[in-house]
């Protein structure tokens, strides 16, 4: 069951008998306590924590002119314990709950020079969709890649890291990160 936690208004938002309560949830948040269906006044809030970073310094080997996922074989954190299904979809962060996910990537080249073109993207596993795409038709030697977008994800969902490259033999990755985490929850009839 994904972890739940409650937005808290400012005291001063709230008139006096309020703000015993809130600053009380306020503290039981801020030390770790988990809320469940929280409300506090009229303004009711809550939101599953998801966030997650998977990455890879080890390194990787890519193929020339090959559309490749990009290895992600270490977990940086996963608050929450929901982004993350390391068994089936070890290479990617999966959505636990509707709604817009920030995601963002970093994938770092070995020292190489050439002419050749490196492209970097993410893509979701239902719509086949590339977001933050990056292009290089010059390659610059260690040069990184970065990018991050907003993306709706419906539960289950999962975003992965992709690369390709026209070298004409083998290109190293020396390291890459995928980060995501949950903006806003919420379900959309007929998206992307």
């Amino acid at each position: 069951m994904p972890v739940r936690y409650a937005a808290v208004p400012s005291p001063s938002d709230v008139g006096a008998p309020a703000r015993r309560a809130i600053e009380g949830l306020a503290a039981r948040c801020a030390n770790g306590t988990i809320l469940q269906d929280a409300s506090v006044g009229p303004s009711k809030l809550a939101q599953t924590l998801a966030y997650a970073r998977r990455s890879n310094s080890g390194g990787q080997v890519v193929s020339n002119v090959t559309n490749t996922v990009v290895n992600l074989g270490t977990t940086n954190w996963n608050l929450g314990s929901s982004m993350l299904n390391t068994g089936t979809y070890p290479n990617s962060l999966v959505a636990p709950v509707s709604g817009f996910y920030d995601c963002s990537y970093h994938v770092v080249y070995s020292n190489t020079t050439g002419d050749f073109r490196v492209a970097v993207w993410m893509e979701t596993s239902r719509s086949g969709v590339r977001y933050a795409e990056q292009y290089a038709s010059r390659h610059i030697p260690g040069h990184g890649f970065a990018g991050s977008e907003s993306i709706y994800l419906a539960a289950g969902d999962r975003v992965t890291v992709w690369t390709y490259h026209d070298r004409g033999a083998t290109y190293d990755i020396v390291s890459a990160r995928l980060t995501g985490s949950l903006s806003r929850e919420m379900t959309v009839t007929g998206a992307p």
